[in-house]
């Protein structure tokens, strides 16, 4: 058996044979020997010898394989095979491209070209290096990646493979193949504009509240002569709680008088207010004085203000009985504070004495 081309060797012998000769055009030959031959297709050979004993004959066949060269290029879009891929504008296309010699010869000079995308491109020298051995071998293959970068428009990328048939030497024909692969260029989508957000209401300023400085006072004091009148040789009475209340009756503060019968409230905001003079530390004594005139102990006052200031909350009160006298003189004596300094015997003859000469 030999290959499209190629030759193969008859060989023969033979005994008392006197003349000898081969079919296919050979004719006479030696009764022993050989001969080579170069079928262009299986051939069988059929040789004739003869004798003083008569005739012979012997066949030989020889079987052609006939060369059929082949080559095959795949261009793929090195993702999922269907040879197309999808990029962003600017980014790179990646390809992969395997070359198989798909025929039963083997080839050389094996040369890829490809115009679109010229980075895939490959010299015979560049292939050479990528199968084993001077020549390209039948079902031998290769296959290798590369990139045509900063693509900015969809495009159709055909590779294209040639070799040539090292059985026919100076020959000028080629052995071809192409593929195809699409390279899509996808718009990035301008960024939405972000939504300007609504302008929020400047928050009104609160009105600015004044500090509450109120005071409510200020003065306790014992009315030696009970007229409700502050003459300057009286003194005020110490000690004596003064509380001070809401109008609903809610207690704000209580305070003391001091050793003068002064008494503060203070830090009151605007509002209506109750003083009271408390009951047990005045039980002693009767009142003659009270700014709303009930002499109840207590009074009202408002703040029309956070920083009013009253100050005519004031209680006179006397110790003990007020018993003014008059005479037909116009005279008037008020026997105030003389029980507790001479006694109720020495006031009541007092009294008497002097009723009794006002009056005689």
């Amino acid at each position: 058996t030999i290959n499209s081309g190629g030759t193969s060797t008859l060989s023969w012998s033979s005994a008392n044979a006197t003349s000898a000769s081969i079919n296919q055009n050979i004719g006479s030959v030696a009764t022993g020997g050989t001969k080579s031959v170069k079928p262009a297709t299986s051939t069988t050979y059929t040789m004739t010898v003869s004798g003083a004993g008569g005739t012979a004959t012997c066949s030989a066949g020889v079987t052609v394989n006939v060369l059929t060269p082949a080559i095959k290029i795949e261009k793929n879009d090195n993702d999922n095979g269907d040879d197309t891929q999808t990029i962003k504008k600017g980014e790179d296309a990646t390809f992969k491209i395997t070359v198989t010699n798909i025929g039963n010869a083997p080839l050389k000079d094996v040369v890829i070209y490809d115009e679109l995308a010229p980075s895939c491109a490959r010299s015979a020298a560049q292939t050479k290096g990528l199968y084993e051995g001077e020549l390209f071998d039948p079902r031998e293959s290769f296959s290798y990646t590369c990139k045509d970068t900063d693509v900015t428009a969809n495009y159709t990328n055909k590779a294209t493979v040639k070799a040539t048939d090292p059985s026919k030497p100076g020959s000028t024909d080629s052995l071809i193949d192409d593929d195809t692969s699409k390279v899509v260029v996808s718009e990035t989508p301008a960024p939405e504009p972000e939504p300007t957000p609504e302008p929020k209401p400047e928050p009104k300023p609160e009105p600015k509240k004044d500090k509450c400085e109120g005071t409510i006072g200020n003065y306790v004091w014992l009315d030696a002569n009970s007229d409700g009148v502050q003459d300057k040789n009286e003194k005020g009475l110490s000690g004596i709680t003064v509380k001070l209340k809401t109008d609903d009756g809610k207690l704000v503060d209580k305070d003391k008088t001091n050793s003068k019968g002064e008494y503060e409230f203070d830090d009151l905001c605007a509002g209506d207010y109750t003083v009271y003079v408390d009951d047990e530390d005045v039980a002693g004594y009767t009142q003659t004085y009270d700014p709303d005139g009930k002499k109840n102990n207590k009074t009202d006052v408002t703040l029309e203000g956070n920083k009013d200031s009253h100050t005519k909350a004031d209680f006179g009160y006397n110790k003990g009985r007020t018993t003014p006298v008059t005479g037909s003189g116009g005279l008037a004596i008020t026997f105030t504070g003389l029980i507790s300094a001479i006694g109720y015997a020495s006031y009541r003859q007092l009294k008497q004495k002097v009723t009794g000469n006002i009056l005689a």
